[in-house]
């Protein structure tokens, strides 16, 4: 819907605009936005398979990707796996049960990091990868979420020779090295 913008914002204890939107944000409140940067977005011609890979709020440009793609009526393979710490931690649970319901190429798999009552639990691996899609490393992947989670996506594709179909993004920068 075009009248519309939905954010989804986690607090981090360093960031500005995450706390300020926390602790001040409102249904209804005007919020003024400059242009985009970067360059997470999905090409103009489609790939046959998509893996989305998500960490904590790091769902929130998938979820505009996933639906980008059902809108358009994309009939490829979509993978999704999502990590949270714990269930409570989970963002989108309904809409995306219902939209792996709906649609029968979106595969939904939900990972929880610190606690059991998910798919998956821990941390990623190309375990995990391989039990959402054992050709994993074929699909065009992004991946955006916190830095240890990127990081650790970016290391399992630059071992395997395949970051040229890996895109990502991480809503935190990361540590002076």
């Amino acid at each position: 819907d075009d009248s519309h913008l939905e954010l989804t914002v986690t607090t981090h204890p360093e960031g500005f605009v995450s706390n300020h939107l926390s602790d001040f944000a409102y249904p209804g409140m005007v919020l003024r936005l400059g242009a985009p940067e970067g360059e997470f977005t999905l090409p103009a011609k489609r790939p046959q398979r998509l893996l989305l890979i998500g960490g904590g709020s790091g769902i929130t440009p998938l979820m505009s990707m996933l639906r980008t793609l059902l809108d358009e009526g994309y009939l490829g393979q979509i993978d999704f796996l999502h990590y949270a710490r714990s269930a409570e931690n989970r963002l989108y649970v309904d809409e995306l049960a219902e939209l792996s319901e709906r649609y029968g190429n979106v595969k939904v798999v939900r990972a929880l990091t610190r606690e059991a009552g998910g798919d998956l639990k821990g941390r990623i691996s190309r375990k995990h990868l391989q039990s959402v899609d054992k050709k994993y490393l074929e699909a065009e992947t992004y991946v955006c979420g916190p830095v240890r989670l990127v990081d650790a996506v970016e290391a399992i594709w630059k071992a395997e020779g395949a970051t040229d179909r890996l895109h990502s993004e991480s809503f935190t920068p990361p540590p002076p090295k």
